[in-house]
């Protein structure tokens, strides 16, 4: 009844075995630092108005599953007018925007990305990723 397998199954390499049944003993987890980092919220900073901000969001969210990243189910999304050359307001929007993710290390956990728009209008859009 081969018919039967399981699609989703990995393949193991010809004359690899279960570790789980050679030894007996369970398979060893996987170390956290292999694991899939997870974005837990985006927010996009721009010289001007953007047209459709869910448009540019849900491009950044594509974008971001495609590097293999997962999306947290409650993450933070906002889009924001402003000086995104200034650090201080920067910090501030960050941390305001992202305040329920908190922690001292929320700068450390946040990506920036530049972006150009067709229409000319530019920016950063900033990831914040879970702790490692």
């Amino acid at each position: 009844m081969s018919f039967l397998h399981n699609p989703f199954k990995k393949k193991q390499p010809e004359g690899a075995s279960n570790p789980a049944s050679s030894s007996g003993e369970p398979p060893k987890p996987t170390p956290l630092s292999s694991r899939v980092k997870q974005v837990q919220g985006i927010l996009v900073l721009t010289g001007r108005p953007l047209g459709n901000s869910q448009t540019l969001l849900q491009q950044i969210i594509d974008q971001q599953r495609t590097k293999g990243y997962s999306i947290a189910q409650n993450f933070v999304a906002a889009a924001r007018v402003g000086d995104f050359n200034d650090k201080a307001y920067l910090y501030a929007t960050i941390r305001t925007v992202f305040s329920k993710l908190g922690g001292a290390d929320l700068m450390e956990r946040t990506t920036i990305f530049p972006f150009q728009a067709s229409d000319g209008n530019s920016g950063n859009y900033y990831i914040v990723f879970d702790r490692p």
